[in-house]
């Protein structure tokens, strides 16, 4: 049917006859488009969906039927009968709809994309750069992967005994206790023109070939334990240098976004390791530990690879070298060469003297009887023994505990970890911290001697099971421990002085972790004392029962916090308390046990928090 709009008669009152095919059309001028001709039509309308409500009778022309969609059903009269002879359809135009639909999806895509950037991206645009830092704290978390797999490695196919595995495990920590010198190499000395990119790059390649090492050279404890102390070590420069860009970017923002990017990346962090907790001990059941090194070495790979997306210049030295190699003449050569060599020179004495600077005021700060004391009673209270890798071996070796219920051990515990850092910011941030850190360790006394429960079999007597026992001992043990630790990152925070916050802090969490180290060693030898071994366990209560009487030793020293400064603004607390949260264990069998959950939880968790 063809019909010709005559006369100046409004559009709406048209009755035209359409057909039901349902296909997209769109107008050409001075052209037929889909049954459709425009007749001086604007140029505006080239190009562009039709709608019979833009067009004037004047220039619509409706030479084939037009497509519609069939909505309801509206009544019409025919001429000259006042009787309702049959009900046609509206007509809603194909094309009208399809761009409802599509402006409709924009607007959903676009609250989408601002829910990820105000919620999942705290307000920071995706970038190239903040996708690399993001993906560094990403695999610090997700390297968890492999720990079971280091102990199962150690014990099984090294055949070392608890006392050697403990004395281990405290050597492979070691990088962390050094700390601010990477953070200082990072600042002042550039390796190949850069401070960020080639020591990420060099972190990476450093971190896989430790793993890839584990996995196919390492056949001797010494080897295995060089290997792992050099993955440890390639972490903790990867975790230095990234900090430095997340304070970098922190201080192009203002105040109220200065934790945002932190708490992201920490919590980004956080997630890798909830995701490899159960994983750690499931992918036992299927692989051996090798294969898992195997698997581990790629994620430091990503590492150097995202490097080049940093987004940094490089240093002067680097431009200079450049500049002379560009120089035409063997005369201006000599001489670049010669300006470059006496600016290197005056950089090795500026950063000697930066060096000397920054040494004497990190000794002024220290021997200040406020940050001495404090910090002595903390390294105290963190250098008690403890006796996981022995209950380790009980667990798996009497108990027999397999990896994958070892991993919902781990999962369990992190998940209680993080219960803990929100008790404690929801309700204990306003406790003063001698009144937290002196409850908090009279308290897991006797928590901690729970563990004679289930060493003595008394457990099955009353009708629990022993792994409904060690879930429940883990879960709750350990968010205490979590909200033990709290405290102590904010008495740090407030120990800084003005003017060397970040050098004083970062020696503070050196201080911490060498304090763990300590603890990890005394409990190796006390359990070589007692004559506990992989296969006796006769004086393992005996163990456990010194291990959580010595917590109670520092409380001797407690008064040494009244020296600390009360009345300085503690600004860091809620970053660190970020940090603390994002944090996943680093002890062996993911377990801390009455003080065990206190000091173990505090020293592991500061050799991998984000300071």
């Amino acid at each position: 049917m063809h019909a010709r709009a005559k006369g100046p008669v409004a559009p709406q009152v048209y009755r035209l006859a359409f057909s039901t095919a349902a296909a997209p059309w769109r107008a050409r001028s001075q052209q037929q488009a889909c049954g459709v001709q425009t007749r001086s039509a604007p140029p505006e309308a080239a190009q562009e969906t039709l709608s019979l409500d833009t067009f004037t009778p004047g220039n619509l022309h409706i030479s084939k039927p037009a497509p519609c969609i069939r909505r309801m059903r509206w009544p019409a009269w025919r001429h000259g009968r006042f009787r309702l002879l049959m009900k046609r359809e509206r007509p809603v135009l194909a094309s009208r709809r399809s761009v409802r639909f599509v402006a409709a999806s924009r607007r959903k895509l676009a609250k989408l994309r601002t829910l990820l950037l105000e919620r999942l991206l705290q307000g920071y645009e995706p970038t190239p750069e903040l996708a690399s830092i993001l993906l560094v704290y990403l695999v610090q978390g997700v390297l968890g992967l492999a720990r079971l797999a280091t102990v199962f490695y150690f014990k099984d196919e090294l055949k070392l005994s608890p006392s050697q595995l403990a004395m281990l495990s405290g050597v492979q920590t070691l990088p962390w206790t050094i700390k601010p010198l990477y953070g200082f190499l990072s600042d002042a000395v550039p390796l190949f023109g850069y401070h960020r990119r080639s020591y990420l790059s060099l972190a990476g390649a450093l971190g896989a070939a430790s793993w890839l090492g584990l996995a196919t050279w390492a056949h001797t404890p010494a080897q295995a334990l060089l290997c792992s102390t050099l993955a440890s070590l390639a972490v903790a420069i990867s975790d230095v240098v990234a900090d430095g860009l997340v304070v970098e970017r922190v201080r192009e923002n203002s105040q109220e976004r200065a934790g945002s990017l932190q708490s992201l990346c920490w919590g980004i962090s956080a997630f890798g390791g909830l995701v490899t907790s159960y994983f750690s001990g499931s992918l036992l059941e299927r692989f051996t530990p090798r294969q898992i090194f195997l698997m581990t070495a790629t994620f430091p790979l990503m590492i150097s690879t995202v490097s080049f997306f940093i987004d940094e210049r490089p240093s002067y030295s680097e431009q200079a070298l450049v500049q002379e190699r560009s120089t035409g003449s063997a005369a201006s050569q000599d001489g670049s060469r010669v300006h470059q060599a006496t600016k290197w020179s005056r950089y090795s004495e500026q950063v000697a003297r930066d060096a000397r600077e920054l040494l004497s005021k990190l000794w002024n700060a220290i021997r200040q009887p406020s940050i001495l004391y404090p910090t002595a009673f903390v390294f105290l209270w963190q250098a008690t023994p403890s006796a996981e890798t022995a209950f380790f071996y009980y667990m798996t070796n009497e108990l027999h505990f397999g990896p994958e219920f070892l991993g919902r051990i781990r999962i369990i515990s992190s998940a209680a970890m993080l219960v803990g850092v929100f008790v404690y910011n929801r309700f204990l941030q306003r406790v003063p911290i001698k009144s937290m850190l002196r409850w908090s360790t009279i308290l897991s006394v006797p928590l901690g001697l729970s563990q004679l429960i289930l060493v003595t079999g008394l457990n099955t007597r009353w009708g629990i099971p022993n792994s409904w026992f060690v879930l429940g001992d883990a879960a709750v043990l350990t968010a205490l421990g979590q909200v033990a630790f709290m405290p102590t990152l904010v008495l740090a925070a407030r120990l800084c002085p003005p003017g060397a916050e970040s050098v004083v802090f970062a020696t503070l969490m050196s201080l911490y972790n060498a304090s763990g180290v300590l603890g990890t060693e005394m409990g190796a030898l006390l359990t070589q004392v007692l004559g506990v071994t992989e296969q006796n366990f006769t004086n393992l209560w005996a163990l456990i029962t010194i291990c959580n009487l010595s917590s109670l030793l520092p409380l001797l020293f407690i008064d040494f916090l009244d020296r600390a400064p009360i009345d300085r603004n503690a600004a860091m607390s809620s970053t660190d308390t970020a940090a603390a949260a994002s944090e996943e264990f680093t002890d062996l069998d993911g377990l801390e046990r009455g003080h065990s959950s206190v000091t173990e939880s505090t020293k592991n968790a500061n050799a991998r928090s984000r300071r």
